[in-house]
């Protein structure tokens, strides 16, 4: 069952680079006492719409900081190396949190993953995009792959205000 509006996002521990030392953090730390948008596409280097997707998030951080977001993590089911080499290949700075989820353990837990198998994939994300204040859920877009757009930074901003 895929995670709803009003409901706490599960404990998962996500993967990131600090040089070239794999490191983890719990998304209990990133998330309480905090708003945070939290999004994902089908996986690093993938379709066009992953680029522009995660780059939507990059271009529109200053309009998220002023609806007091603190925070914008994807969460990718990619290696950590894979997931810094598409923050580099992308050009993007320390803003943005790309973490982690290698063997889709948090999108198994929060529902929102597919099996890819028959494109030689695995197990993958689907396409969301979530506002989340202190752990829980308050706005949630899923897509299917490919409609990434539904899910880019534009469409949450215009949910966030509004909640207002």
């Amino acid at each position: 069952m895929s995670l709803r509006v009003s409901e706490r996002v599960p404990t998962a521990t996500l993967r990131y680079l600090e040089g070239e030392a794999q490191r983890s953090v719990c998304s209990d730390s990133l998330l309480a006492g905090r708003r945070v948008v939290m999004f994902s596409c089908v996986g690093a280097f993938g379709p066009a719409g992953a680029d522009a997707l995660m780059l939507s998030y990059d271009t529109h951080r200053d309009a998220l900081s002023a609806l007091g977001v603190e925070s914008i993590v994807c969460v990718l089911v990619n290696d950590p190396w894979v997931v810094e080499a598409w923050r580099q290949h992308l050009s993007l700075g320390d803003e943005l949190h790309l973490l982690s989820d290698a063997h889709c353990e948090h999108h198994h837990a929060v529902g929102l993953h597919f099996d890819g198998s028959s494109q030689a994939l695995g197990w993958r994300a689907k396409p969301y995009s979530m506002l989340i204040d202190d752990g829980t859920v308050r706005v949630l877009n899923v897509a299917e792959p490919g409609a990434e757009h539904e899910c880019a930074a534009d469409t949450l901003i215009q949910q966030i205000r509004a909640l207002r």
